[in-house]
């Protein structure tokens, strides 16, 4: 009974310990430990941010937070400025965010081709000129194009700074990408919240949207100017050594 039991208790931790005595005694290959964790510390986070692609990215992702969501977030209350119902510029607004959802897949195989850097490049022209004709839309049909149309382009510039880390640093140390990704959120986030609202106060201020998007092209301006000091993967890799 309870004596059997315990007999083959104290038999099985017995054996429990012998294996585990035997597992302890296996040589340990500490070597192909420290080469299987030297790419982390083959690029240090502090020699990453310095890096001239580190500087480029997070300043044009700066700028553009500014410009970037002022469109959208004032598109329902553009749309009755320019006679439209409210329904009108909602629907609108719905289509654009559609259009978000297909731009990424419409954008990847031109990513394909042209590389990330590129892309960027002329997503951010496109947006800045979208921008600076924005307040010049003067019926739906117009306001429809001009919104889907940036619509499909911002998403994609979302996206692309994470693709630029990978291709730069991935190889080196894949946790900078994500602490890059991390600081250019931090950095990225006043911009989100007062660009809008500068917008709006544009808006009260002169009656009309104009002001508002020659401050929001301007940002968007100045964040393609950073992203052309943006160096290819190889030559960024070439200077840190990689």
């Amino acid at each position: 009974g309870s004596g059997t039991d315990s007999h083959r208790n104290f038999f099985s931790l017995m054996g429990t310990m012998a294996e585990f005595e035997s597992v302890r005694e296996l040589p340990i290959d500490r070597t192909s430990i420290l080469q299987s964790t030297k790419f982390d510390t083959k690029l240090p986070l502090m020699r990453a941010i310095r890096t001239r692609t580190s500087i480029s990215v997070l300043s044009s992702g700066f700028f553009l937070s500014f410009g970037l969501m002022a469109l959208l977030q004032h598109l329902p209350a553009f749309a009755e400025s320019i006679g439209l119902e409210e329904e009108q510029g909602t629907r609108i607004l719905s289509w654009a965010g559609l259009t978000m959802i297909i731009g990424n897949i419409c954008f990847g195989f031109a990513v394909d081709c042209l590389g990330p850097i590129w892309m960027l490049r002329l997503l951010l022209v496109t947006l800045t000129c979208l921008i600076f004709a924005w307040p010049y839309c003067y019926d739906e049909k117009t306001l429809r194009l001009l919104t889907l149309t940036y619509g499909g382009c911002v998403t994609v510039s979302f996206n692309l700074p994470l693709v630029i880390f990978a291709n730069a640093f991935g190889a080196a140390s894949p946790t900078a990408i994500l602490h890059l990704s991390g600081l250019l959120n931090v950095i990225a986030a006043p911009g989100y919240l007062l660009g809008p609202t500068i917008v709006g106060y544009l808006y009260d201020l002169f009656g009309n949207y104009r002001a508002g998007s020659i401050f929001a092209g301007t940002s968007l301006f100045f964040s393609f100017i950073s992203i052309c000091f943006c160096l290819h993967p190889d030559e960024q890799k070439r200077r840190l050594g990689l």
